[in-house]
């Protein structure tokens, strides 16, 4: 029986009303976890305001957070910030160029390949503070992998235990989380149409000439995805990093989140560390900008 107007209109508000109570958990989530936690960091990074003592004032003081962090406070913010861009600027093209490599042989289907694909994937699903407890323990003098490079006569390394290699241990422990771009990249490549491929081969294409020519243009949009999330993700690198330098006292590993979390928790400096990480979010917010104005080297399909 066909429904007339008042009746369809009455079932597109029940649909439309079934469909928004799915939404709203996710709705109450973003509200309560995150818009309402920036607004209150918004305000608190205006006012001076110290958690550690219970009948602290509130007291507004404008914009003298943010210019104390550039002034008085920029002396260990500075260094901070100095650590976070460097290691920022050697894991971002390092990562995805090794994540890329890793995912090209993983792409293609052989015996076995999901087992490699599951076991260089597994570390990925390690929290990062007990990645950090695991790699502190294993590279520690009487650790595993000192006892081996002992036994076969290359001697104890320093790893976290020197400022001089804390920075490079740390790098290269961010070495087995690769997976995590490996999953995407051998999702994006495996998007690729085989008719491309095909024509490549019927041509007499040689694998260089493909990677080149087709495999990389088309995984464009996987290298700006990635680009973007790995500069947001570096930016604000901490929490592994905390545990692996708690047996060294120096700066090699003080990243600008760290110096966030020491203002708030240990300080209770509420109001410098909000305005820290309101700083840190203008950066993280330009350069993510700047990305998006010049992404016109990405290849998307509904541009043809």
């Amino acid at each position: 029986m066909a429904l007339n107007a008042k009746e369809r209109r009455k079932f597109k508000v029940a649909d439309n009303l079934t469909s928004f109570l799915f939404v709203v958990p996710c709705v109450l989530g973003i509200i309560l976890f995150t818009l309402m936690p920036m607004v209150s960091s918004l305000y608190y990074s205006f006012t001076e305001y110290n958690t550690m003592v219970s009948s602290s004032p509130q007291a507004f003081v404008g914009l003298d957070n943010y210019v104390a962090v550039f002034t008085t406070e920029w002396a260990k913010a500075g260094h901070a910030l100095k650590v976070t861009v460097l290691y920022s600027l050697v894991t971002i093209p390092l990562y995805m160029v090794l994540g890329f490599m890793l995912a090209l042989p993983l792409a293609r289907e052989f015996k076995g390949v999901r087992v490699f694909r599951t076991l260089i994937y597994l570390p990925v699903l390690i929290p990062m503070i007990i990645s950090g407890y695991l790699w502190n323990d294993l590279t520690q003098s009487y650790g595993h992998i000192n006892q081996i490079l002992e036994t076969i006569g290359v001697g104890k390394y320093a790893f976290f235990n020197s400022e001089d290699t804390a920075m490079l241990s740390f790098v290269l422990m961010g070495l087995f989380t690769l997976g995590g771009n490996m999953v995407l990249w051998i999702a994006q490549i495996k998007a690729i149409p085989n008719a491309m491929f095909e024509a490549a081969e019927i041509e007499g294409a040689k694998y260089r000439t493909v990677l080149f020519r087709i495999i990389i243009p088309m995984c464009t949009p996987m290298i700006f995805y990635n680009l973007v999330l790995s500069v947001v993700n570096s930016l604000q690198t901490y929490a592994s990093a905390i545990v692996v330098r708690t047996h060294l006292n120096a700066d090699a590993l003080d990243f600008y989140v760290g110096q966030v979390y020491s203002k708030i928790v240990e300080m209770g400096n509420l109001g410098m560390g909000s305005a820290m990480s309101w700083i840190l979010f203008v950066i993280i917010a330009v350069i993510a900008g700047i990305t998006f104005k010049f992404n016109k080297w990405v290849y998307y399909e509904e541009d043809v």
